[in-house]
């Protein structure tokens, strides 16, 4: 375990704050063998998602959690490809479903991994925006990248651009985390009230 995972799970035992941590985006293209590019665009969304599950298994030494996700005593949460508003425009041309509509899978780019005592991470997964695929040919495989730029699908956020306040829409790890952060002062705040009027 790396020593900020080692700081968060003494921080959160000596003080009992919990944490919510991400698991991190996998930038890499996600190869698929022994599959043409046209036999995976053909295949129905169960059997994509059946090559995904093997080749994300073969390449697990590589697609590992990125630190602290691995600590024990925080929550590590993962990216749920999905979103909870239609999409902007019509889907691209080369971009292809990996899933059934509105079905909760992990997204593509979010990382998994093993936490203390062979836990397997992340503990949940939260709605981070739905992400986008393009299949690419390779020699005998098809490689999966995540569109990161799209402004078709994800979540609104402010940014600035040429000092003009704006949005722009995103998704991974990171937007999953602050869902669940959300989510949980909500809960919170709910269970505190209920407890005080309760009394």
């Amino acid at each position: 375990m790396s020593s900020l995972a080692r700081l968060l799970d003494w921080w959160a035992d000596q003080q009992g704050i919990l944490f919510h941590v991400s698991a991190g985006n996998v930038a890499e293209d996600l190869a698929v063998t022994n599959i043409t590019t046209t036999a995976f665009e053909d295949a129905t969304p169960e059997e994509r998602c059946g090559h995904i599950e093997t080749a994300q298994r073969n390449a697990r030494h590589q697609r590992t959690l990125m630190a602290p996700a691995e600590a024990m005593n925080v929550i590590t949460v993962g990216a749920a490809s999905l979103d909870e508003t239609t999409p902007t425009s019509p889907i691209q041309a080369g971009v292809i479903p990996v899933h059934a509509d509105g079905e909760v899978t992990p997204a593509l780019s979010s990382a998994v991994g093993l936490g203390a005592f062979r836990s397997i991470k992340p503990d949940f997964l939260a709605l981070s925006g739905e992400h986008e695929v393009r299949a690419m040919p390779g020699a005998n495989h098809v490689r999966l990248s995540v569109l990161g730029q799209t402004q078709r699908t994800g979540l609104n956020v402010a940014t600035v651009q040429r000092g003009n306040p704006s949005v722009y829409r995103t998704r991974g790890t990171s937007c999953a985390n602050a869902m669940a952060s959300r989510a949980s002062l909500f809960a919170v705040s709910a269970l505190g009230s209920g407890f005080i009027t309760s009394r």
